[in-house]
């Protein structure tokens, strides 16, 4: 009897061993299972993160061959009349994504046949190639280095133009509040106080830049530039040079989140002097108009960081005028490209600066010509010239009298040589935006390009 139960005492052992074995390698097996899935997943991802950013850089490639002289070998000099960004945008289209996208509204055709670069594994999306030139230069802030060794001169006319269009755009009702209320540092800023700590970030000197009582730059006596950075936590110096990426202006002082976000796509870090006006939106040529007036700097000077107190003064009169200029250039622009003769699709909508100059000083009588000569003037069937610019102005909240609006454009005081010398049709700087994505990996690529006589140069490259 008890060799039996010695026998099944060690069966049951035996098999409770061989139960926990079987237990120990499942558990082993799943694990395996498990990191070899990860692993596997992990390569997965790292080959089409691979791809995706190839595929985000050949956009890339493709942009730099679409604006460069050589590439185009006898048509190069084609370049000099014709619109670039539609072009390129249009050539990107048919040999990046396999199809036209054409500038008349967003049309696009596909073409059958043509897969594009890259469809079979993944696909390029969000391409985008812009003029640089077609935002508030703020690399004109930096006066730079004369040449023979001699001092940076204080206040240079680049930088002079530059701040007059700072202070035009930043004098948008829209961004109020920003100047009404603390920062997160406790302390409020003015417009002008936000534009000398720009100055101060980039000019090469200790001298702090301030605003005299007249709106005049002067350098200001106190504690220098970099006294307010070094008592931060994260102490730092201001730069005394050019700006590298937009992301930088984070750094300055009285430019907060806020702020940021409304100046990130109407000012440029690589771009300065002259704005490209067949590029700029219409908020751009709104300042880029309004920084030539007199009667808009007086406004500016009396009611600027004032709003409430200048509830339908002369500030907001003006805001509204400017405003309405723009946008009647603006469309004017746009219908030129659609005139009913077909041949200036990829032409540029004002040939030269005084072509802008003179559509800007009667917007109104400029956009009925633009509109009636394009593919689009069924929509004026019915009216006459009168009728036209009356409806025109009733739909943008003035009064449909065409003489009151000519005398507002009397009355502001334009310094139209300014507006002449300020402006330019063309572009050597373009911000090219792309996506790649491969399964579920997508690859970002921003860069900067500038067109030299012998090749296109990229200035910034960044990939998320």
């Amino acid at each position: 009897m008890k060799k039996r139960r010695t026998r099944g005492s060690q069966a049951g052992v035996a098999l409770l061993m061989v139960i926990t074995t079987v237990a120990i390698l499942g558990i082993v097996v799943v694990e395996f299972s498990s990191t070899a899935r990860t692993h596997l997943n992990q390569g997965v991802n790292l080959r089409d993160q691979s791809r995706a950013s190839t595929l985000a850089d050949t956009s890339l490639v493709m942009a730099r061959a679409c604006l460069d002289h050589q590439a185009w070998g006898p048509f190069g000099q084609m370049q000099s009349k014709l619109d670039m960004e539609k072009l390129c945008n249009m050539l990107l289209g048919i040999f990046v994504r396999g199809r036209i996208d054409l500038p008349l509204g967003g049309l696009s055709v596909e073409l059958d046949g043509i897969q594009g670069v890259g469809i079979a594994s993944g696909e390029i999306e969000d391409i985008k190639l812009m003029p640089e030139e077609g935002r508030i230069g703020l690399a004109g802030l930096h006066c730079g280095t004369p040449r023979g060794g001699a001092a940076a001169p204080s206040h240079c006319a680049s930088q002079l133009a530059t701040v007059n269009q700072l202070r035009a755009i930043l004098c948008d009702p829209a961004i109020a509040p920003v100047f009404e209320t603390e920062r997160s540092d406790g302390q409020r800023y003015t417009r002008e106080e936000v534009i000398a700590n720009l100055i101060d970030w980039v000019d090469p000197d200790d001298t702090r830049t301030a605003f005299d009582v007249t709106g005049n730059l002067v350098d200001s006596t106190g504690e220098g530039e970099d006294a307010y950075y070094a008592r931060q936590d994260d102490r730092y110096r201001v730069k005394d040079e050019p700006f590298d990426s937009i992301e930088e202006l984070r750094l300055v002082r009285g430019v907060d989140d806020e702020l940021y976000a409304f100046l990130k796509d109407k000012v440029s870090i690589h771009s300065a002097g002259k704005v490209n006006v067949n590029a700029a939106s219409a908020e751009v040529l709104a300042s880029h108009l309004r920084a030539a007036s007199i009667a808009g700097l007086v406004a500016e000077t009396a009611f600027c960081g004032k709003e409430v107190e200048n509830a339908g003064g002369g500030l907001d009169t003006a805001d509204r005028f400017f405003t309405m200029c723009a946008q009647l250039v603006a469309e004017a622009r746009q219908y030129r490209q659609l005139e009913s003769s077909g041949n200036r699709l990829f032409a540029r909508p004002f040939k030269n600066a005084k072509d802008f100059r003179a559509c800007a000083e009667n917007p109104l009588q400029c956009w009925y010509q633009a509109v009636n000569g394009s593919f689009m003037a069924f929509r004026l069937t019915g009216m006459d010239e009168q009728q036209a610019k009356m409806a025109r102005l009733q739909q943008a909240g003035f009064a449909g009298n065409e003489a009151a609006f000519l005398q507002w454009m009397a009355n502001a005081q334009m310094r139209w040589d300014d507006v002449e010398r300020r402006s330019r049709v063309d572009s050597s700087l373009f911000r090219l935006e792309a996506a790649g994505r491969v399964g579920n990996m997508t690859r970002k690529v921003f860069a900067i390009l500038k067109r030299e006589p012998q090749y296109v140069r990229t200035l910034y490259y960044r990939e998320d």
